[in-house]
């Protein structure tokens, strides 16, 4: 019986959940909602947590002077390690789940911002979450931003311009680069907020990142809802 409610972390109002939520409300789960952009606190301590999902946001994880609830989120993180709470970080998610562990979070070479393929590592095609993925496969990309990979981690996918793709710490604490969760709304969305951005970006096509839903939305979707339910599942064993 589900007793502990889930903790999602939320940091800017349009990089919510998505398809995860989906998850969620299919498995009737309680979940609490941390909106860090209202001025709600994150919680230090996750025993009271069945699992944490960190979502992701335009601030970098150097940025604790601006936004000193980052330093709260690595504490829970230490925490969740500590106490076998099961943690999945999506792209700031994933950086602060590695600067948790003394990894360097860095600008990359080139902002990724679009559809990208990813590739699985032997580590990743065995891990729980991956298993049965394809090898190569397509995901939705935002970031600048990337990080070195914390000592004893494993790499579980990675990409030529990006190489920690997705990793894992220990049996219980996941990061992913990329956004599996997100929707065809969210897609436009960004673009939409961000114009000003990609105006700067000459090499972004925001034409191609909006023909590439039809292309690949639906397979995301569908390795979105795989990742996430077996994410899920792991809680159970936290609600002890």
């Amino acid at each position: 019986m589900i007793t502990k409610p889930f903790l999602v972390i939320q940091h800017v109002e349009s990089e919510d959940p998505g398809v995860f939520s989906f998850c969620l409300e299919r498995r009737e789960a309680k979940v609490r909602t941390v909106r860090t952009y209202r001025g709600e606190s994150v919680p230090a301590e996750p025993r009271g947590f069945s699992g944490v999902l960190i979502m992701g946001g335009p601030m970098n994880v150097e940025e604790t002077g601006r936004h000193s609830f980052l330093i709260n989120e690595m504490q829970l993180i230490r925490n969740c390690r500590e106490r076998a709470v099961p943690v999945l970080g999506i792209c700031l998610g994933a950086q602060l789940v590695a600067a948790s562990f003394g990894a360097p979070v860095y600008s990359g070479n080139v902002k990724e911002i679009g559809w990208y393929g990813v590739t699985l590592t032997g580590q990743g095609r065995k891990d729980v979450l991956f298993e049965g993925f394809p090898e190569t496969f397509t995901v939705f990309q935002w970031h600048g931003q990337t990080f070195d990979l914390p000592r004893g981690a494993l790499r579980l996918a990675g990409s030529a311009g990006y190489p920690n793709q997705a990793f894992r710490i220990g049996e219980n604490l996941w990061g992913l680069q990329f956004h599996l969760e997100t929707t065809a709304g969210h897609v436009r969305r960004w673009l939409k907020e961000n114009a000003s951005e990609l105006e700067s970006l000459p090499y972004i096509d925001p034409k191609a990142v909006l023909d590439g839903i039809g292309r690949y939305e639906n397979q995301c979707e569908i390795l979105a809802r795989l990742l996430f339910d077996r994410f899920f599942t792991l809680t159970l064993g936290a609600q002890d």
